[in-house]
C-alpha cells in the first residue's frame, strides 16, 4: 500500500512538473541582472506584445528592481527569486495596460482539456485593486503600436477582486482547446469603463492604479482527467496489441495525419506522451502491474483504449 501511495504522489509530481508548456515560468532565467525599471526585456522567452511596460524584479538585483524591495512594494517570490509585475489600470492615463506574452514550447492539442495557473499579489504602492488578470490563448504572436487594452476576448478569466498585498493568491481555470494554440498573453484586456475597479486606501507615495506582481504561470495537461467517459468511435479503426502485455505494446491507425497519444493509470496520472505517424509502441516493462488507459487524440477525434500491463 505504501508504495502504491508513493507511486501516486511520485506519478502527479512528475505531471506538474514536467509537463508545463511555459518556459521560463517563475521569470528565473535572463540575459543580464535586471537593473532599471525599463528592464522587462532581459527576461529569456518572454515578450512585450505592446507599447505598455511590464517590469521584472529579480533577487539579483536591489533598488528600483529589487526582491523582495523594490520601487511598488515588498514581495517575496511565490518560487525562485523573480517575478514580474503589470499595470492593469492606471488613473493617469485612459486605458492604460500592460501585458507579457510567452510562445509555449508546443501547441494545444484539439479537444484535449489543459490547465492554466498563474500566481499575483498585489503590489504595496498601489490603492486599488480589480479581477481582470486574465489570459489569453492564441495561434500567432502579435504586437499593438499601442498602450491602451488590447481588444481580445481572454479564455482564463477571474471574477474575484483580488486585494491581497502579503499573499499570493492562484488564478487557474480549465481550457478545453481548439487545438494550434501557441501563444499566452497575461493582463487586462478590457478598457476602463468595463474594468472592476475597488478602490482599497492610499498611503503616502501611493500610486493611483491598479499593479500585480505575477510568478509561477502554468499551461499543462489538466490532471483531472475523465478517462471513463469517451465511448469508442466507428469512424476511425485503432488497434493496440498485444493485451495484456508485458513489455511493449504496439498501436497502429489509419490516420494519415500524426496523432497525439497520452497514456494513463487508474489515478488519472499522466505516464506517457508522445506524437506518431500511422504506427508507435509503448514501453512499459517498467511499470507497475494493473490497468491503463490509451487516449489517441486524431483529426477525426478521441479514442481511449484500455491495456493492461501483466507480471
Amino acid at each position: 500500500m505504501k508504495n502504491l501511495v508513493l507511486l501516486f504522489f511520485v506519478c502527479i509530481s512528475h505531471l506538474v512538473i514536467s509537463q508545463n508548456l511555459v518556459p521560463n515560468p517563475s521569470f528565473e532565467e535572463y540575459t543580464t541582472c535586471p537593473v532599471f525599471i525599463n528592464d522587462f526585456g532581459k527576461l529569456i522567452n518572454w515578450n512585450n506584445p505592446s507599447n505598455g511596460s511590464p517590469n521584472y524584479f529579480n533577487i539579483c538585483s536591489n533598488g528600483n528592481v529589487g526582491v523582495p524591495n523594490n520601487n511598488f512594494g515588498y514581495q517575496n517570490p511565490f518560487s525562485g527569486n523573480g517575478y514580474i509585475g503589470l499595470c492593469l489600470h492606471t488613473e493617469s492615463i485612459e486605458n492604460y495596460r500592460e501585458y507579457a506574452q510567452i510562445e509555449l514550447s508546443e501547441p494545444l492539442v484539439a479537444n484535449i482539456k489543459y490547465y492554466v495557473s498563474y500566481y499575483v499579489s498585489l503590489a504595496d504602492s498601489f490603492n486599488s485593486a480589480t479581477s481582470e488578470i486574465c489570459a489569453l490563448l492564441t495561434d500567432n504572436s502579435f504586437y499593438f503600436d499601442t498602450n491602451i487594452n488590447l481588444n481580445f476576448n481572454p479564455q482564463i478569466t477571474n471574477s474575484v477582486v483580488i486585494t491581497d498585498k502579503i499573499n499570493w493568491m492562484k488564478i487557474s481555470s480549465s481550457y478545453l482547446a481548439n487545438g494550434g494554440e501557441k501563444f499566452l498573453t497575461i493582463g487586462n484586456f478590457k478598457n476602463d469603463s468595463n474594468t472592476q475597479i475597488v478602490i482599497i486606501g492610499t498611503t503616502i507615495g501611493a500610486y493611483f492604479g491598479t499593479y500585480y506582481f505575477l510568478d509561477d504561470v502554468y499551461v499543462g495537461l489538466d490532471s483531472t482527467v475523465n478517462i471513463n467517459t469517451e465511448a469508442p468511435s466507428k469512424k476511425e479503426e485503432i488497434t493496440l496489441y498485444p493485451n495484456p502485455a508485458n513489455e511493449n505494446v504496439f498501436i497502429k491507425t489509419e490516420n494519415s495525419k500524426p496523432a497525439e497519444m497520452f497514456v494513463y493509470n487508474m489515478q488519472g496520472c499522466l505516464m506517457h506522451q508522445q506524437r506518431f505517424l500511422k504506427r508507435t509502441n509503448i514501453d512499459i516493462k517498467n511499470w507497475p502491474a494493473g490497468v491503463y488507459y490509451v487516449k489517441i487524440v486524431t483529426e477525426k477525434g478521441i479514442f481511449v483504449r484500455k491495456v493492461v500491463r501483466e507480471e
